[in-house]
């Protein structure tokens, strides 16, 4: 799990990423890090899940991904049961923060 080290905190000013619930979100499967991943496409943008926790560690999730989104495009995705970060295929640490969770 990722934890609030792994952000950088900036006290100016708090961006909070959407949250989407099912059905509100295109997904799809693609190739990276020499697996199968998920994707979504939202607004003419391409995600990567970087996290997905129980409905129960909602606040948790949605704590990293404020943090996140003060540099990167993050967005949350929601069901009954579990929620997921998302960050933007396009961001220049999507590569950090993928080899961090491989290394938990």
């Amino acid at each position: 799990m990722l934890d609030s080290t792994t952000f950088p905190t900036h006290p100016i000013s708090i961006v909070l990423p959407p949250i989407l619930s099912e059905g509100n979100y295109h997904p799809f499967k693609f190739w990276f890090n020499d697996r199968l991943q998920d994707g979504l496409f939202y607004q003419n943008e391409l995600f990567y899940r970087l996290q997905t926790l129980s409905a129960t560690h909602r606040a948790t999730l949605y704590q990293h991904a404020c943090q996140l989104a003060q540099q990167d495009s993050v967005i949350v995705t929601a069901s009954p049961t579990e929620y997921s970060m998302w960050i933007s295929l396009r961001s220049p640490r999507l590569s950090h923060f993928v080899q961090k969770l491989e290394t938990l």
